[in-house]
C-alpha cells in the first residue's frame, strides 16, 4: 500500500502483474484496513453478474452493451484523452503490444495537432 501498487497473481495471460493505483483508489483501499467496512463485497467469480445487475438497476440506456471490459476501455480512453502516450497506456493495461492499444487513439483525433503545436521551432 505504501508504494501504491497492487500485485495481481494468476492473470489471464498467466503472468503476475503490478497495478499502480491513484489517490482515489488508495483512499478506498485504505478505508478497508483496520476492520472498517469493506466497500466491495464480492468474489472474483461473480464480478460480472454483480456488474450487470448494477448496470440494469442504474437506468443507463443501453446497459446490455456494457461489461467489465468496458471499464478497461474507459480507463484507457481517459488516459488517451488526457494526452498519455500509447506506449504508456499499453504498459498500464498490461498489453504485450502497442498495436493493440491503437484502438484507443481514435478518441483523441487532435493529438497529432497538439503534439506539433508543442514544438518551439
Amino acid at each position: 500500500m505504501k508504494k501504491r501498487r497492487l500485485w495481481i497473481g494468476n492473470t489471464k495471460s498467466g503472468e503476475n502483474r503490478v497495478i499502480l493505483i491513484n489517490s482515489e483508489l488508495f483512499n478506498v483501499m485504505k478505508s478497508m484496513e483496520n476492520g472498517r467496512p469493506k466497500p466491495f463485497n464480492f468474489s472474483k467469480w461473480h464480478v460480472m453478474h454483480k456488474f450487470k445487475k448494477f448496470l440494469k438497476n442504474s437506468g443507463i440506456k443501453g446497459w446490455e452493451m456494457f461489461n467489465v471490459h468496458t471499464l478497461r476501455h474507459t480507463f484507457a480512453s481517459h488516459l488517451v484523452m488526457e494526452g498519455t502516450d500509447l506506449y504508456t497506456v499499453s504498459k498500464l493495461l498490461g498489453l504485450s503490444s502497442v498495436v493493440v492499444t491503437q484502438m484507443y487513439a481514435h478518441l483523441a483525433p487532435d493529438y497529432l495537432k497538439i503534439s506539433v503545436k508543442c514544438l518551439k521551432f
